[in-house]
């Protein structure tokens, strides 16, 4: 089985309804099951969720029902599941992806491909995210940096500055397949406590690599 997470990220209670297409490859997977995630069940608002299956594409539509309602938080909002066949499948990615705010005013976009990893159509069980996320994220102090990993591999997982500096290597080395959380304590690599600013940490696992922004408080 093959497991994908669709995740918000840097959510500041703006997103009032999102709109995304999932797109799969129907020769090498089968989807078993589409379900909402524990974000939308912590939500204090209502939410609607709605998933529709055209053919390889998966579209997810959700919202917060009520005048003025956002959801709160950043976390998970759908769960795919996906049944690996006899084929050599190309790995799931985000077709389309539409935020929109309480105005209906379209909020951004973010479309990244998800992480599969070679043979993974042979293995019978796999978990592929697509998100590398930090929880907080603002933080002040410390966070905690989760991702996941389809198989046993090499992880690089680095802190740059926004102008390209490294700052801190908060993971290097093997890592099993599935999920991790790696605790990073705000310091850069010499010890030092880092300033308070706008971070891009790095996930590179073989060929693939994903990035997201860290945002630091005083």
């Amino acid at each position: 089985m093959l497991t994908v997470r669709l995740v918000l990220e840097d959510n500041t209670a703006t997103v009032k309804g999102m709109h995304a297409m999932v797109q799969f490859d129907s020769q090498g997977l089968e989807l078993v099951d589409v379900v909402r995630g524990g974000l939308l069940d912590a939500q204090p608002a209502p939410i609607f969720f709605e998933k529709l299956v055209d053919g390889s594409l998966v579209n997810i539509d959700l919202s917060a029902l009520g005048t003025g309602q956002a959801v709160r938080g950043s976390g998970e909002v759908a769960v795919l599941t996906f049944a690996m066949t006899d084929g050599a499948a190309s790995r799931p990615h985000i077709a389309a992806a539409d935020l929109r705010d309480c105005k209906n005013r379209s909020i951004g976009r973010r479309a990244e491909a998800i992480q599969a990893g070679e043979g993974q159509a042979a293995q019978s069980k796999a978990q592929v995210d697509l998100r590398l996320e930090a929880r907080p994220n603002p933080a002040s102090g410390a966070t905690d940096i989760c991702f996941a990993v389809p198989r046993a591999q090499d992880v690089s997982l680095k802190i740059y500055d926004v102008k390209g500096r490294l700052v801190a290597t908060p993971a290097a080395g093997a890592f099993g397949a599935g999920e991790h959380r790696v605790s990073w304590d705000c310091r850069d690599n010499r010890g030092g406590a880092v300033a308070p600013g706008i971070y891009v940490a790095i996930l590179k696992t073989g060929d693939n690599t994903t990035k997201m922004k860290l945002t630091l408080l005083p």
